[in-house]
């Protein structure tokens, strides 16, 4: 089977899945919302591989999921379990429904509200956290030092954001954390590193 969620309504992109037990399989996303933005695929990529030492066993959790692609693409790829935030009901139906097809219902937790109020109700920690929020959302973004306390040591908090937004590029880095950043065009990709 190549392609995942196909029985909603008018499609706008598909979105595959590029490595791991699952390449290939594709992910119709039908969503118009203005918010709605996958992470493009040369990026997921570039991130994926950027990560390939640590994602096998790995507990993975990303914020803001969307389409969950990158917790699709982190299981394919190896990784233990992937935790999904998502706001919006029709995307949590989307996802849950992508779960079942792929026949991963073990290994994936979707949890349905706000990203604040969710990663204060988290008690479990992570391996690799993916935090890709509308663009241009201050407050989302003074969420990191949030999502950041939920890592284990040594591991990796990777948020998106639009290249020229200056709010998020000058965002302080949390304490004990090493950083780096890799700009793709119009996006950028922050790493931040848990040194203990």
């Amino acid at each position: 089977m190549e392609n995942c969620c196909s029985g909603y309504g008018a499609l706008i992109m598909d979105v595959q899945i590029s490595a791991g037990r699952f390449k290939g399989k594709k992910i119709r996303v039908p969503d118009t919302a203005a918010d709605f933005r996958p992470t493009k695929q040369m990026v997921r990529e570039a991130i994926c591989s950027s990560l390939q030492m640590e994602t096998v066993d790995a507990q993975v959790l990303e914020i803001c999921a969307g389409s969950g692609v990158f917790s699709f693409e982190m299981i394919s790829r190896g990784a233990r379990s992937a935790t999904m935030v998502e706001f919006s009901a029709d995307r949590i139906k989307m996802i849950r429904s992508i779960v079942e097809v792929l026949q991963i219902g073990s290994q994936v937790t979707v949890v349905s509200g706000d990203a604040k109020d969710v990663l204060q109700r988290l008690s479990e920690s992570f391996d690799i956290i993916f935090f890709d929020p509308p663009y241009n959302e201050n407050e989302l973004t003074e969420l990191i030092p949030l999502a950041y306390s939920l890592l284990n040591p040594y591991g990796i908090l990777l948020f998106e954001h639009s290249t020229d937004d200056l709010y998020a590029s000058r965002f302080t880095a949390p304490e004990s954390c090493k950083e780096r950043s890799k700009k793709y065009g119009h996006t950028t990709i922050r790493y931040f590193r848990k040194e203990e």
